[in-house]
């Protein structure tokens, strides 16, 4: 299994949220007024390392955090890191090594164990994985971020009802990730169960508004259900954020035609079919929409 599929955390220090990232907790920096030169130091690198992390520059923060483990090696937060940022370049039979030594000085430090479940889990060493969630939530019951990986890896081997209810509890503590709900969304629709997907659904776009898939799959909940008007609502949101988006299109296209509206469905057919032209349906439906048209108006 991929770890792409579960989505590895990147370099965020903070609440966790819609973009995939594990919330950080601190590990066991050294305390105290009796800190040596080289602790504070490898403290202050490892705060520039949190920074660039959060700005995208994974190798400049894992320098940053390599160099903080120079000065202090006894410093947890900058093993985990570095592991993060390792993780986050897809380096992860190095990653792993600096997750462990990030528990091993601190062995309470319940995000590594869950971050270094998902490095195993990149690496196939799925029993080990699985080892690490289960001691993160021993420490941790509530640990949000473990249960959303927990969720997503169960999903993924296609154990449904674990996979709800480690995303259930994910979803109640990191309030405001979106991706507890994505996950579940997709597991009730995948089983046909749109009554169930669409309130998760309606959660994701609270969440994050402009969230393209939320949109066309809400959108495609309710069009299902026969429930047009709203569907129309979805898809011309989407529309307003995205007026390429070609399966929008085409499904505003039959809904327009089901209404008695042919001219609006072959405005929405046209659309679609400029942005791609090489798509046999869509040139199929504007065909059989144009002669409608044509005729009707006769």
């Amino acid at each position: 299994m991929l770890i792409s599929a579960l989505y590895l955390p990147g370099c965020k220090k903070g609440r966790s949220s819609g973009d995939n990232n594990l919330s950080m907790q601190p590990g066991n920096a050294a305390m105290g007024k009796n800190k040596s030169k080289n602790a504070i130091k490898a403290e202050k690198l490892v705060k520039f390392g949190w920074i660039t992390g959060q700005l995208g520059k994974t190798e400049e923060a894992a320098s940053y955090f390599k160099e903080a483990v120079k000065y202090d090696p006894s410093n947890a937060d900058a093993h985990h890191g570095l592991g993060l940022a390792y993780a986050k370049l897809k380096y992860y039979e190095q990653a792993i090594p600096e997750f462990n030594e990030a528990i091993k000085r601190n062995p309470e430090f319940t995000d590594a164990y869950t971050n270094l479940g998902i490095a195993y889990i990149s690496t196939g060493q799925e029993k080990l994985a699985l080892e690490k969630f289960t001691i993160a939530l021993k420490l941790k019951p509530n640990h949000g971020p473990t249960h959303k990986a927990l969720g997503k890896y169960y999903y993924l081997n296609n154990n449904n009802q674990q996979a709800i209810n480690h995303l259930l509890k994910a979803a109640r503590v990191l309030e405001d990730d979106a991706e507890p709900h994505i996950v579940l969304a997709q597991i009730h629709m995948k089983n046909g169960l749109f009554h169930s997907a669409a309130p998760e659904l309606q959660e994701v776009l609270m969440l994050s508004p402009k969230n393209e898939w939320a949109l066309y799959s809400l959108a495609k909940v309710y069009h299902n259900s026969n429930n047009l008007n709203e569907a129309t609502k979805i898809y011309r949101k989407l529309l307003k954020i995205n007026k390429h988006h070609i399966k929008a299109l085409e499904n505003l296209g039959d809904i327009y035609f089901q209404k008695g509206k042919p001219e609006w469905a072959q405005a929405a057919y046209e659309r679609a079919y400029s942005v791609e032209p090489s798509n046999q349906r869509l040139a199929n439906k504007l065909s059989r929409i144009t002669k409608f048209v044509k005729g009707q108006n006769k």
